[in-house]
């Protein structure tokens, strides 16, 4: 999975968050790679649910909407 990336946009939102953990909690806020992977583990666990079509509809209007995204770089 190396190289994988996330937008920018969402980046931005993480380290929002992980600046208010850091006011909270100080040096025992969870790092940035502490909560994408509680992320990526609940992704998984949902995916092996009923919730398997909700998680694929997201995924394929995300794919589309960053297609889009390509095409107007044009």
């Amino acid at each position: 999975m190396a190289g994988t990336r996330i937008s920018d946009d969402l980046h931005q939102q993480l380290q929002v968050i992980r600046a208010e953990l850091l006011r909270e909690l100080g040096s025992e806020a969870p790092a940035l790679q502490d909560m994408v992977n509680i992320a990526i583990t609940r992704f998984v666990e949902s995916w092996q649910t009923v919730e398997r079509q909700e998680i694929l509809k997201a995924l394929l209007e995300s794919r589309e909407k960053a297609r889009s995204r390509m095409g107007q770089r044009d």
